[in-house]
């Protein structure tokens, strides 16, 4: 390299530099009375307490000891190296504003100290000072990150204006530096003082949310409790609902009088036991003040009891439910030890404690109505009607008659009285005879109730142009009990399964032997358009057939199959047809499980 800068001097009284001389490289100073360096204008940076430090990295002592003491001249604070490792380890302690890089180093390229001093201090503003001026270099430079590219050999001038702009731009980054802290601390401060300052109303924000919440979850207990369920699916629907909301570990309900217990708990992963039991058995031992006052305390002790759950470490809450004026069943929740209620979350609890409690009676509802719907049943009721209006037609012609003295009134109320006594005689016979037909085993033919069933919908049948097959394989004749209920059943499907199937489309109903001595009846539909049991059918996917089985149409005529020994039950049979199927036993003397 070869550097050919002539610094002339100014004033009256100069005095002469050093000349050295090394590969071609020269440096004249002359430092005049005015202390400026000769040759060079002043740089305008004004002399501060703490001044600007450089860093010079150049292999050649002569030009860098020259280097050196111009710099200093300018009021810069100077260090030199020559050698990457040395530039390096000065670069790590920090605090220079710009760096004086050679390229051409001894143990390597300066540009590989460009990121290395980016790293250290992001402010420091890399210089290049180097005798390559070839486009390639000048450009792989500057795509290193140097702010500058000075080529040797380098006027005074250039030199002195190349510093003075690194330090100035390192100035506006340490400035801005120091602008973006004192942004980010004002932010800071200002987040703080708008945290503080709305507080409250994040506050009542998340209580709304955490309302709304229950509000959503209340809403899909009331959807829950707009059907009929099992008892083991009412309980594990609440309480899944109820464990998206809290952490619950168990919800439980005692019917006192009925000694009935529904429990579900929360097992290990994520499934759900359920516990049904009848005939609980009370604790003779238990003090009945002590129940009353805390009312999780018979729950508990059943729990314990019939299940083997320990409940004593929990939260529990406990609501007793109050029907036609009298207790009638407890339910009680149990939570996480260490888990806090609000007032909403236990407003909450009260009304999926009303939920469950009510939708349980109205199942039992049901079921009793659904066991009871015999002939004799109502043939019953029906006597018991017919009697008391007979009784005030004989109460009113036995007035009269002592009101009248009238012949011809009198041998009218005599016919009226006659009529009157027979027909309480005859209803007195048909009285006796329901009673005897009340919960009674009945033989019963199912082919007649297909039959009648069908007559009963020829007109629908023949508007929407279907047809039917029937398949008897089997004597249809069985003993069941309350069998007469089933004419009612199966007027319920075939007539949905009417409404369901497109337009000139079949349906097929097949009686046939089953195992253990029952018989089959099963009635294959399409679900391609219309409506089954009123939910509107596309396709038979299981979500709808699940939707069916919960309806409470479908699940009243399974009450009543039950009731008579059977089953119902809503199957797949392939993509676009499912099977209603019945199966019910030959006689319910004797049948077995179905």
């Amino acid at each position: 390299m070869r550097v050919g800068t002539r610094i002339r001097c100014r004033g009256s009284a100069c005095r002469m530099g050093k000349q050295v001389g090394q590969d071609g490289v020269q440096v004249d100073e002359h430092v005049g009375n005015d202390g400026d360096l000769g040759g060079i204008e002043d740089s305008g940076l004004a002399a501060s307490d703490e001044k600007p430090r450089v860093l010079i990295i150049e292999d050649v002592d002569a030009l860098r000891n020259a280097l050196q003491e111009q710099l200093s001249h300018l009021g810069y604070t100077c260090a030199s190296a020559s050698s990457c490792a040395e530039g390096d380890a000065l670069a790590r302690r920090g605090g220079f504003a710009c760096a004086l890089i050679d390229l051409g180093l001894p143990d390597g390229s300066g540009l590989s100290l460009i990121e290395k001093f980016h790293e250290y201090d992001s402010a420091m503003v890399p210089v290049i000072l180097t005798g390559q001026s070839d486009p390639e270099s000048i450009i792989d430079t500057m795509r290193a990150g140097a702010f500058d590219y000075i080529v040797k050999p380098a006027k005074s001038a250039t030199l002195r204006a190349g510093i003075a702009r690194a330090v100035q731009h390192h100035k506006m980054i340490h400035e801005r530096t120091v602008l973006a802290g004192l942004l980010r601390e004002e932010r800071d401060q200002l987040k703080v003082k708008i945290e503080a300052a709305t507080a409250d109303v994040r506050d009542y924000a998340r209580s709304c949310e955490a309302s709304n919440a229950l509000l959503h979850g209340l809403l899909s207990l009331t959807q829950i409790s707009s059907e009929l369920h099992g008892d083991e699916q009412l309980i594990e629907s609440v309480y899944q609902e109820i464990a998206r909301h809290m952490p619950l570990k168990c919800v439980a309900l005692c019917a006192v009088a009925r000694k009935e217990l529904l429990a579900a708990f929360g097992d290990d992963g994520d499934g759900v036991d359920v516990v049904v039991t009848e005939g609980v058995s009370e604790n003779s031992s238990m003090d009945d003040a002590l129940a009353a006052t805390d009312l999780g305390l018979l729950t508990r002790f059943w729990l314990g009891r019939h299940t083997g759950q320990d409940m004593s470490e929990f939260s529990s809450f406990s609501f007793p439910q109050t029907f036609w004026g009298r207790t009638v069943t407890t339910v009680s929740f149990f939570l996480a030890p260490d888990y806090k209620t609000d007032n909403n979350e236990e407003e909450f609890l009260r009304m999926a404690a009303h939920f469950l409690a009510a939708e349980w009676e109205r199942s039992r509802l049901m079921l009793h109505s659904a066991h009871y719907a015999s002939l004799g049943n109502i043939a019953l009721e029906l006597t018991k009607s017919i009697l008391r209006s007979i009784t005030a037609v004989r109460t009113a012609t036995d007035f009269v008659r002592e009101l009248t003295d009238s012949e011809e009134a009198l041998q009218g109320l005599s016919i009226v009285g006659e009529n009157a006594d027979f027909l309480a005689s005859q209803s007195k016979l048909f009285y006796d005879l329901a009673r005897e037909r009340k919960d009674s085993v009945e033989t019963v033919a199912l082919d007649a109730y297909i039959d009648q069933t069908i007559e009963l919908l020829s007109a629908p049948i023949k508007q929407r142009g279907l047809s039917i097959k029937r398949n008897f394989r089997t004597d249809s004749e069985c003993v069941l009990l309350n069998g007469a209920a089933l004419a009612r059943t199966f007027l319920d499907l075939i007539s949905s399964v009417v409404r369901t199937v497109d337009t000139g489309g079949t349906i097929a109903i097949v009686l046939k032997e089953g195992e253990a001595g029952h018989i089959v009846c099963e009635i294959s539909h399409g679900l391609t358009s219309g409506e089954l049991f009123g939910l509107p059918t596309v396709a038979t996917t299981p979500s709808l057939l699940e939707m069916v089985r919960d309806h409470p149409s479908f699940m009243l005529a399974q009450r009543t199959v039950n009731s008579c020994g059977g089953r119902l039950s809503l199957e797949r049979e392939s993509e676009e047809t499912s099977i209603f199927r019945i199966v019910l036993p030959r006689n319910a003397l004797n049948a077995s499980v179905v």
